[in-house]
């Protein structure tokens, strides 16, 4: 994570007003932490994270909100991690107001560095992603269960379910949010890390019952490149020699030295989830996209990152269920650290649920 996004987020959280300038650029690498980096380090960022005096919330009720805001939420403090969660939204003012509210809101969860980064006019990674979603009249909204590139890789991911249920709670209590979306269509998406967290709480938990998880009309899910299988993922990782493979097994079996992956062990279980019941996920209609799968040995640690059959199975066992729906789609010659931000990623998630909402 940049400095100077670090900063912000230390001033935002030690003072009731923070502004961050767009000329403050940095360059990003990916998660240390996570065997999936999440966008390429050659991606140039912008840290644009306005607020105001009241710690993001308008101040005047008849003033519209920022285009683009950050938020952090404090209550993440000490919850699989000491870290706040935070996330930020981006609307055009153009397609949405307070008069003219959105009717769609997408909530796309980072990668493992935990940016969203990106200012308004950016053309890379999570800025890309949320102008596009915006400039078609959504409030795009980017969230990191953790803000930075080390804790994310500390703990199972089904740990960080009070994380993500955190967020949740916390877009949904927001003035600017209540101002700028109606409420109807919801959309949840990620990439890596934030596809993979968010969806193990819906599978484990019953978060995702609630209300506030729920659009009034349309409500889906289109995540790429998650890992849904701990076993399947570790050998991956052995089987082309991936550096990450070191990074697996002490997520679970809490030790670095000779660790070795008990595929019965609780933790693996709980994060291993292509044969869940469709019955334990309150959202009907899914779309799951793996990336790289055309690359082979090296290439494969490089670009692919993750297996393709348990993102698949996942689908599959998503859509034999007699209410649900899941549309598995590819990009093989994507890369993981991209493929959610080119052209084809933004409109394979967009374009299907327009479908849905419209």
């Amino acid at each position: 994570m940049a400095l100077f996004y670090r900063i912000c987020l230390l001033a935002l959280a030690l003072s009731a007003a923070v502004t961050c300038s767009r000329d403050e650029r940095s360059r990003r690498g990916h998660a240390p932490n996570d065997p999936a980096g999440e966008n390429d380090a050659d991606n140039e960022r912008d840290d644009l994270l306005p607020d105001d005096d009241s710690g993001g919330e308008p101040t005047d009720a008849d003033a519209p909100p920022p285009e683009e805001q950050l938020f952090l939420v404090d209550e993440c403090k000490g919850d699989a991690g000491s870290e706040a969660c935070a996330w930020r939204y981006r609307y055009n003012k153009d397609k949405c107001s307070i008069d003219n509210p959105c009717s769609k809101l997408l909530l796309f969860f980072s990668g493992g560095e935990m940016s969203c980064d990106g200012d308004l006019d950016s053309t890379v990674g999570y800025g890309k992603v949320l102008k596009a979603y915006a400039d078609d009249g959504y409030l795009a909204i980017c969230a990191g269960i953790y803000i930075g590139d080390v804790e994310s890789g500390a703990v199972p991911y089904n740990d960080e379910a009070s994380r993500v249920k955190k967020i949740i709670s916390s877009i949904r209590a927001s003035s600017a949010v209540k101002s700028l979306w109606d409420g109807k269509h919801l959309l949840f998406s990620g990439i890596s890390h934030g596809s993979t967290a968010p969806v193990i709480a819906m599978a484990r938990g019953s978060d995702d019952d609630a209300d506030e998880w729920q659009g009034s009309g349309e409500t889906a899910a289109c995540f790429f490149d998650g890992a849904y299988d701990v076993v399947a993922t570790n050998n991956f990782a052995i089987n082309h020699s991936c550096a990450f493979v070191d990074r697996i097994c002490p997520r679970y079996m809490g030790t670095t030295t000779g660790c070795v992956l008990d595929p019965n062990h609780p933790e693996v279980v709980a994060d291993s989830i292509t044969g869940i019941a469709p019955s334990a996920l309150k959202i009907k209609n899914w779309k799951l996209v793996e990336c790289g799968s055309s690359y082979v040995g090296a290439l494969a640690c490089n670009f692919d990152f993750l297996p393709a059959p348990p993102i698949q199975a996942l689908c599959s066992a998503i859509d034999a269920g007699t209410d649900h729906t899941c549309a598995f789609d590819s990009q093989p010659t994507g890369t993981h650290l991209g493929c959610f931000s080119t052209d084809l990623g933004i409109d394979q998630c967009k374009a299907w649920f327009n479908g849905a909402a419209n």
